[in-house]
């Protein structure tokens, strides 16, 4: 599996399912967000995160969870622990 933002846990496209011309663009939610501050070029002010195209990469790369998996994996954890008391 090639280590890239559109398979990474971090990263939210924006392309829309079903799109006539996707653009592969999205956010990198790594991290928080941080504050923009407006520029003389009348930019606002406002919280942004890394803008990033789908085949960027970088060393925080992390795989999608498969989220049913998971919440199953978690609640047979939950369960064996309750059992153990």
């Amino acid at each position: 599996m090639a280590r890239h933002c559109d398979n990474c846990r971090f990263w939210v496209g924006w392309d829309e399912p079903g799109e006539d011309e996707p653009t592969g663009t999205g956010w990198c939610k790594r991290y928080p967000a941080t504050l923009e501050v407006p520029d003389d070029a009348g930019s606002e002010e406002g919280y942004t995160q890394p803008l990033t195209f789908y085949v960027d990469w970088c060393g925080e790369w992390r795989r999608r969870r498969r989220a049913l998996a998971f919440l199953l994996r978690l609640a047979g954890k939950l369960l064996r622990r309750k059992a153990n008391r």
